[in-house]
């Protein structure tokens, strides 16, 4: 099974009262809309959406032709998410790539002004999800080769990882990879 779009979320402390408000979120517009402007995190940037009315889900956005970078707070969890929407042409590298797209964002937004002091990124709490039902159905079998893709990749830059499998099948097949160390978004990307 090849394996071909990802999804790449880490994952951020904050405090939950204040990432229940939309206001919260809604400080980032202006910093994803310059990033657009100075052309960051990189590729065809297309527009900002803003989805702060849904609880536990996308808040704000960076659609791009290749993927998209979104501020997400799916099942309470808030964190920067990469989403390939298109395979880079490399398909075998295709999770790095996300990861790399996602460590990128990860390490701008953490140096802005409206991050700082209120979301800091974990990269020891890394969520990987096969982004396409057909070719990786949540079940057994699909593990088989995402779990050694994720080794393949994460182990080098964070040391050994444990995981835990999606249990719900209607979702996509994906798992959340700990870490006992959680080396700066900068370090991880020197070495990718």
């Amino acid at each position: 099974m090849t394996i071909v779009k990802w999804d790449v979320k880490v994952h951020a402390d904050a405090d939950p009262k204040a990432t229940a408000a939309p206001q919260f979120w809604r400080r980032f517009i202006p910093v994803f809309h310059r990033w657009i402007q100075d052309g960051k995190p990189g590729g065809v940037l297309v527009d900002v959406a803003e989805y702060t009315h849904v609880p536990h889900g996308p808040q704000v956005l960076i659609v791009g032709h290749e993927g998209q970078w979104t501020l997400d707070t799916t099942d309470g969890k808030p964190g920067m998410l990469y989403s390939q929407r298109r395979p880079p042409e490399k398909t075998p590298d295709a999770l790095k790539r996300a990861l790399k797209e996602c460590l990128q964002a990860v390490q701008l937004l953490a140096n802005e002004p409206e991050a700082k002091g209120v979301l800091t990124f974990r990269t020891d709490r890394i969520e990987i999800t096969a982004n396409d039902r057909n070719a990786a159905p949540n079940e057994p079998k699909t593990y088989e080769s995402l779990e050694p893709a994720v080794v393949k990749v994460l182990e080098p830059l964070v040391g050994k990882v444990t995981f835990v499998r999606e249990s719900e099948p209607r979702r996509r097949a994906g798992v959340l990879a700990s870490a006992a160390k959680a080396p700066p978004a900068a370090d991880l990307l020197a070495k990718l």
